[in-house]
């Protein structure tokens, strides 16, 4: 085990500029991996990348998108999936794709799912419920993390990869969901920047924010975002979203500790690495006297790089 995390990449990572590096707590527990595996993990969330940025790039403008350019976008996303599940590619990153799905055995029905919630962000701004935002996180958090929660279980036999034995989406759930909201809670401030919202009207409305305060130029959450004057009610609804978060880390804790059996160490490793770095994260937010900022909730790239040794230190496998 030792050699193995010494032989890997996670020491030449360069903590300087950890946060100019996407996913950068995911790449960190991938650099782990045996480098077949990064490749392959590196395919399959640049297709996705690929389908998240035609929206969140188009969202960020002030202007709403108008129902041919919903339209449009909604056929790029189902074009692209229909071209992974009909084995018909259109260019090499699918070809790349549906090789790597094939090698490594991963259901292609999770690019459906993922594709479903691409679209939902397409026709809807924010969601009206806290369970319309669960639905729509099965595709924006549960499915990649349920990629890598295959891409570490999966085992070769006689040169052909099988996949894991447990649940790749029922085991993602709970570590996605707390990474998500976490990741959700700590780019407030620059979420709102970008005219994106991922809080839900119900719980707006419940903690006295008004939904008609969320339009995109005028937004109370958006001065806030700026201002860093942060409202009774606004703390209210980020308590609310705090015990959530609390609830399903102690769940991914369970769930990590479940599977550890059935993947190799270094791979339940990496699972660790993500928990660990998104607690990290969740330890740093303050309900009753934080700001929400995004330079209060990011630890430093030192804090990073040492709560990264630590839990290398305390993995027992």
């Amino acid at each position: 085990m030792k050699n193995l995390i010494k032989n890997s990449k996670i020491y030449d990572i360069d903590f300087a500029n950890i946060y100019s590096t996407t996913n950068s707590r995911l790449a960190v527990a991938a650099s782990l991996w045996n480098p077949k595996r990064v490749s392959a993990s590196k395919i399959c969330y640049e297709s996705m990348r690929i389908m998240d940025d035609l929206v969140d790039n188009r969202k960020e403008e002030e202007t709403a998108m108008t129902p041919k350019e919903k339209e449009q976008l909604t056929s790029k996303i189902n074009n692209w999936v229909c071209a992974i599940k009909e084995n018909n590619p259109t260019n090499k990153i699918q070809r790349d794709l549906i090789s790597t799905l094939d090698t490594f055995k991963i259901p292609s029905v999770l690019w459906e799912t993922f594709a479903k919630s691409m679209i939902y962000d397409i026709n809807h701004n924010g969601f009206e419920t806290f369970d319309d935002f669960l639905e729509y996180s099965e595709g924006a958090a549960v499915v990649p993390g349920a990629i890598g929660m295959h891409l570490g279980g999966v085992t070769k036999i006689k040169g052909v990869y099988v996949p894991p034995k447990f649940d790749i989406l029922e085991s993602s759930r709970p570590l996605s969901r707390f990474s998500y909201i976490t990741h959700i809670m700590r780019d407030f401030q620059e979420d709102q920047n970008k005219n994106l919202n991922y809080y839900s009207d119900d719980r707006i409305k419940e903690c006295g924010l008004s939904t008609s305060l969320l339009k995109l130029s005028t937004s109370l959450l958006k001065d806030m975002a700026t201002s860093g004057e942060i409202t009774p009610g606004f703390r209210k609804m980020m308590g609310m979203y705090y015990k959530d978060t609390e609830k399903y880390k102690k769940e991914a804790r369970e769930m990590v500790d479940d599977i550890g059996g059935e993947m190799e160490p270094i791979y339940n490793l990496s699972l660790e690495l993500i928990l660990s770095l998104y607690s990290q994260v969740f330890e740093r937010i303050d309900v009753d006297k934080g700001t929400f900022l995004t330079s209060e909730l990011n630890p430093t790239p030192e804090e990073v790089k040492t709560r990264v040794h630590q839990t290398i230190s305390s993995f027992k496998r």
